[in-house]
């Protein structure tokens, strides 16, 4: 089987709004087809600006941002099949025009490469459960549903690369499981994904590494979470509740999430955070690298 394709290239990626202090620091991660990167980190971190800046609709960064090998320079509109974005919380309720949610979903048809179609409207409607609501207008749908029109709207178009900013909110269970099988389904047919949320126990463990972002990067990849061992000082001992320390948000959560509330000398690693600019808002920050 032949190495799959490269789809995204950052290297040293740095960016302040208006030119204020920065909002990334020398991000540097690269993604394949069939791989899925979840990005997570605290509010401000800067997860929906390296989002905004990958989809073309920001520019005045430094560094590289290379899509299938083609370096952007400032805000570049994505050619047909490139990129597929989903921002945070949308769509809105609100529409200036009167869309029906099919004639929505269709949309996502007008971004399509030249290859040949994976679906149609109505397959993508069905996949995220919408067949009924087809001919509802959006600003009908609950708020849940319009999240499902918009997933349904980027699987259609088919696009190499999905963009997913937060896309498990306002989503039920059911509304996840869906939007699980459309990650499963880039991915198999080697497609990249990236999406950004604070679910750890939910969607990020579906991703094959994760970084944490707090203006730069620290990488990760899935396994750790899935293991535990992310957490500073390897795995615990028998009947321990795991280590005490950690040095980036996904450790943080993680020992949350095994040890429960305020552990035992809970604080963050400090040689970690001396090697890499000191801790920020919960936790060390270390420079990205290479995926």
């Amino acid at each position: 089987m032949g190495m799959a394709c490269e789809i995204l290239d950052v290297d040293g990626l740095s960016f302040s709004h208006g030119g204020g202090e920065p909002a990334l620091e020398r991000v540097s991660f690269r993604l394949s087809g069939g791989e899925a990167l979840g990005v997570i980190g605290p509010n401000g971190g800067g997860k929906s600006t390296l989002l905004k800046i990958l989809a073309g609709l920001l520019g005045g960064f430094l560094g590289r941002v290379a899509l299938g090998g083609r370096a952007r320079a400032g805000r570049t509109r994505p050619r047909p099949g490139e990129v597929a974005y989903l921002p945070q919380g949308g769509p809105a309720a609100a529409s200036p025009l009167p869309l029906l949610c099919r004639e929505y979903v269709a949309m996502g048809a007008l971004y399509r490469g030249a290859g040949p179609p994976a679906m149609g409207t109505e397959d993508a409607l069905g996949a995220f459960g919408l067949l009924d609501r087809g001919d509802a207008l959006m600003d009908e749908l609950s708020a849940g549903e319009r999240r499902r029109a918009a997933l349904a709207r980027a699987d259609l178009s088919g696009a190499r690369l999905l963009l997913l900013d937060e896309p498990a909110a306002g989503l039920d269970g059911d509304g996840l499981d869906r939007l699980l099988a459309l990650m499963d389904r880039a991915r198999g047919a080697g497609r990249g994904v990236v999406v950004a949320d604070h679910n750890i126990g939910g969607l990020l463990r579906h991703c094959d590494r994760i970084i944490c972002l707090d203006r730069d990067a620290h990488r990760h990849d899935s396994r750790d979470a899935q293991a535990g061992d992310a957490q500073a000082g390897g795995a615990p001992a028998e009947g321990a509740p795991g280590p005490s320390y950690y040095h980036c948000e996904l450790e943080h959560g993680l020992l949350h999430e095994r040890a429960g509330p305020a552990p035992p000398g809970h604080r963050e690693c400090r040689e970690h955070g001396s090697r890499h600019g000191g801790g920020r808002r919960g936790g060390g920050r270390a420079p990205g690298g290479g995926g």
